[in-house]
């Protein structure tokens, strides 16, 4: 846990820098910070170590969303969305930091040696404002979220006798397939969209099963994924961190909206985000 605060205050101070400066965020604007991470834990934690470094006002309200996997970012906008829908003043500072290489496994268990080739460090940050007072062409329009029935065991992450310990069962990519296509639909068309509406979708690399997985449920060209698969190759999957990464990719390209981002964690569960 001294290896992950270490490691992950650097990354995490590096994201919001970046973050704040993209959306010409001044620092004392920002009124909540909401972070995410399930590689570790400190109290006094990497959110008040932020603060601090960025000069965050002593104001600022905090909310960590801890130990919730790889869907994580979602979790911390559908929070941030709530927050800065509050007031037209609220700058809601989002992080997620994730530093997976402190629980390396030394055991030969094909799912252990399979998450130490897919898991990665990384960072990613960004900023949500108030209704009225947000200068992003982009609006977070609605976050959702789905249990995967009868799938319980298939994925978990536990604190063991020798470290985070991680189970990774093989239907893991079946089970998110047979959920996936009638739950994505009901969220679209409660907002009067249908899958070919979709400008950019954002899958969640947790491994080339999943991200196929998900392509062929819901119909969607392989070329769909290829931005999921591209951030897979050169950063690994970064949990939580991960989605981020990739609607930032989307953002830099001008990808045509709306985006839907789609990430699954334990239980199993699905989250999905809306962006239009």
């Amino acid at each position: 846990m001294h290896a992950y605060a270490d490691a992950a205050v650097d990354l995490a101070v590096t994201a919001a820098l970046g973050a704040l400066e993209a959306s010409d965020t001044p620092v004392e604007s920002v009124t909540h910070l909401v972070t995410a991470s399930c590689t570790g834990f400190g109290a006094p934690g990497v959110d008040l170590a932020v603060m601090e470094r960025l000069r965050l006002p002593a104001s600022v309200q905090r909310t960590n969303v801890g130990f919730m996997g790889c869907h994580a970012a979602i979790n911390a906008l559908t929070v941030a969305r709530a927050l800065a829908a509050e007031s037209h003043a609220n700058r809601v500072l989002v992080v997620c930091v994730e530093i997976s290489t402190v629980h390396f496994h030394h055991d030969l268990r094909m799912d252990r040696l399979i998450s130490n080739i897919l898991f990665a460090d990384g960072a990613g940050a960004t900023v949500v404002g108030g209704p009225g007072n947000d200068q992003s062409p982009k609006r977070l329009a609605t976050t959702a979220s789905r249990l995967i029935p009868n799938s319980k065991g298939a994925m978990a992450w536990e604190v063991g006798d020798h470290g985070f310990e991680m189970t990774l069962e093989a239907e893991v990519p079946d089970l998110i397939a047979a959920a996936l296509g009638e739950w994505v639909d009901e969220v679209l068309d409660s907002h009067g969209l249908r899958r070919d509406d979709v400008g950019g979708w954002a899958i969640h690399p947790g491994g080339p099963r999943v991200i196929d997985a998900v392509t062929g449920a819901l119909e969607i060209p392989t070329d769909a994924a290829l931005v999921s698969k591209e951030i897979l190759r050169t950063r690994g999957n970064m949990s939580s961190a991960t989605l981020l990464h990739i609607l930032e990719r989307f953002q830099r390209a001008s990808m045509p909206g709306p985006w839907v981002g789609l990430a699954f964690g334990p239980g199993l569960a699905g989250e999905l985000v809306l962006i239009r």
